[in-house]
């Protein structure tokens, strides 16, 4: 081989370890650059660099959310000028609507049968828009037995694609075939499509106590992305295997695993799901020897215990009622502690400034509430923490919330404002309900919802606190106290 040649392998050897990272590199910085301005600067940098698919794909994310007509018509002049390259094709075809999506996705595949994503954009659509949709009426039309067809066509060219065998096993699971939907299941070993679509899965083997088939999907989930303080890889999946075995109602099976698994109640997602047993099967010392213990560590306390209604089938139990009384006697008693770590932190830099719709439409602007402290909490229809987060909030304001302070939930992340309002109105909330959107949400630094923050007198951040906390309530009623005695 000459010199030149050997230059030119190793050219191109090098140029394909650039773009292999370069879509790790994409994510990464536009992670890390919450303004829009900035993030547009990044995808101008970008855009003549990318070119395999899932470099476009990744910079199509980013730019989307900033402007996405003029992603639009990047691509379409693209597709345009490249007529029988199927990639163009696809990267249009992504940003279309779902009827889109399953029209031109067919024809995409018909018209490039060896092209992947056209198949994958078929599956795509057929999972989230149409089986889970309209499952009997589908079955029922000609669209069924030629999807099908073209998705087995898929496998046939890309056996081990999970998406492609995620579709395969609704389609089986739709004609009754049990045998053949569990076999395309184990095929699928990528975890974020078995997180992803767990509730259908979890529907298929509950419904069949397929118990083997739990098992093997359990240990494909990406467990270790939900490690938290007392929980582990094997605590997890302690957790996981018994909650699903007690939708399955296999008692003995739950049974026979706690005794051979003598670290099995360590975890406290796995202690929660056995007290829930030990109460449904009526052992009823067994669930109240392990709430005891976590009482005593922490993990259950008084606001919890007196509202949880599971454990009304415990009123009038002596053992209860004394356990009960010794947890609202630890709560009253910690509460000086409770107030020194919600008070400890206090963040003190300058608020991002917003301009914001109510539901009637009118302005709110941030600037004009100089002289308040201000509560924000976003939020979104879809979240679940959310929703339990904004009856604490509800009856904090309703209760307790002095002169001084005003509240508002800012919503954001949602895919219709207008279910939003509903929502609202459904549960006569007292927050002043605002609409942000993505650019607010990243200037506040908000990696998940619902997101709780504690605006001072003078505009300046103060607190904040991510996540739910029963105690919510409590928590807000320090902060205030604090702020307004600045």
């Amino acid at each position: 081989m000459s010199k030149l040649a050997i230059l030119s392998v190793i050219g191109l050897f090098l140029m394909g370890l650039l773009y292999a990272d370069l879509t790790e590199e994409l994510i990464s910085k536009a992670a890390n650059t919450p303004d829009a301005a900035a993030r547009q600067a990044l995808v101008d940098e970008y855009l003549p660099r990318v070119q395999s698919i899932e470099e476009h794909r990744s910079l199509q994310g980013i730019w989307m959310n900033l402007n996405r007509a003029a992603c639009l018509a990047h691509y379409q002049n693209l597709k345009t000028q490249n007529p029988n390259d199927p990639k163009y094709k696809y990267l249009v075809l992504r940003m279309a609507d779902s009827e889109e999506q399953l029209s031109g996705s067919r024809a995409l595949i018909r018209e490039h049968p060896d092209f992947y994503w056209g198949y994958r954009v078929l599956a795509l659509s057929l999972i989230e828009d149409l089986i889970p949709e309209d499952s009997e009426s589908y079955f029922q039309s000609p669209n069924f037995r030629s999807d099908k067809s073209a998705i087995q066509s898929g496998l046939s060219r890309f056996p081990e694609d999970g998406y492609l065998n995620l579709c395969l096993f609704h389609f089986l699971r739709l004609e009754g075939d049990e045998q053949g939907a569990e076999a395309a299941l184990i095929k699928i070993t990528q975890p974020e499509i078995i997180s992803t679509n767990w509730q259908y899965l979890q529907d298929f083997f509950v419904s069949g106590k397929k118990v083997q088939l739990m098992q093997t999907l359990i240990q494909r989930l990406p467990l270790k992305d939900y490690i938290s303080e007392g929980e582990t890889l094997q605590t997890l999946y302690d957790y996981n295997y018994l909650y699903n075995l007690s939708l399955m109602e296999l008692y003995d099976e739950i049974d026979s695993y706690i005794r051979t698994h003598t670290d099995a109640l360590s975890g406290n997602y796995a202690q929660k799901v056995m007290i829930n047993v030990y109460l449904e099967t009526k052992r009823l010392d067994q669930a109240m020897e392990l709430l005891q213990g976590r009482i005593i560590r922490g993990q259950e306390t008084w606001p919890e215990l007196s509202v949880n209604t599971d454990y009304d089938v415990l009123k009038g139990n002596p053992r209860w009622e004394q356990l009960l009384s010794g947890a609202k006697f630890k709560w009253n008693s910690e509460r000086p502690k409770r107030k020194a770590e919600a008070l400890k932190t206090r963040i003190n830099t300058p608020a991002p400034t917003w301009e914001l719709a109510d539901a009637t439409g009118k302005l709110v602007k941030l600037s004009d509430l100089k002289g308040k402290v201000v509560i924000l909490d976003f939020w979104a229809t879809w979240c679940s923490p959310c929703r339990k987060a904004m009856p604490e909030l509800d009856h904090w304001i309703k209760t307790t919330q002095p002169q001084g302070v005003e509240v508002f939930s800012i919503n954001v992340w949602e895919n219709d404002p207008d279910q939003a309002k509903a929502f609202f109105t459904e549960n006569s909330y007292a927050m002043t309900l605002l609409f942000g959107d993505n650019e607010l949400a990243a200037q506040y630094g908000i990696k998940g919802i619902p997101y709780i923050c504690a605006i001072d007198k003078q505009g300046r951040l103060a607190y904040d606190f991510p996540g739910y906390s029963p105690n919510l309530g409590e928590t807000i009623e320090f902060w205030t106290e604090a702020l307004l005695a600045e």
